[in-house]
């Protein structure tokens, strides 16, 4: 009997939510607003775009600097935004702020289910 690699992820947002490997005969059942791709990915690097497995996108943030304040634009809902070890969760704004007590270098780390993970680096 052999062995078959398969990739499920979730229909609305392609999201890889497992990657596993079954004999074809015991496949288990794909439960609803899950799709199944008969190949094996990276849940780390890939989504599921239009049926296919395919690398996940890549942020387009912008960083401006002002004095003490920092602003990202362009950063989509639902990025977790870490700076100095705080969580942030973006929402529909697109647009994060930052006030800074003195002008010190800051890293952002982004993270999205569907985007490559970014740091970027504003220098004080």
């Amino acid at each position: 009997m052999q062995n078959v690699k398969y990739t499920e992820y979730d229909l609305s947002t392609g999201k890889i939510l497992r990657t596993a490997t079954s004999s074809a005969r015991e496949l288990p059942a794909v439960r609803s607003g899950v799709g199944r791709i008969m190949a094996p990915c990276s849940p780390q690097e890939h989504i599921v775009v239009n049926g296919e497995i395919v690398p996940k996108h890549t942020f387009s943030v912008n960083a401006a600097r002002n004095g003490n304040d920092i602003t990202l634009s362009n950063v989509p809902e639902g990025t977790i935004i870490t700076v100095e070890n705080e969580q942030f969760f973006m929402d529909d704004t697109g647009e994060f702020e930052l006030e800074l007590d003195q002008p010190i270098e800051v890293t952002f780390t982004l993270i999205h289910d569907l985007y490559e993970t970014k740091v970027i680096h504003v220098e004080s």
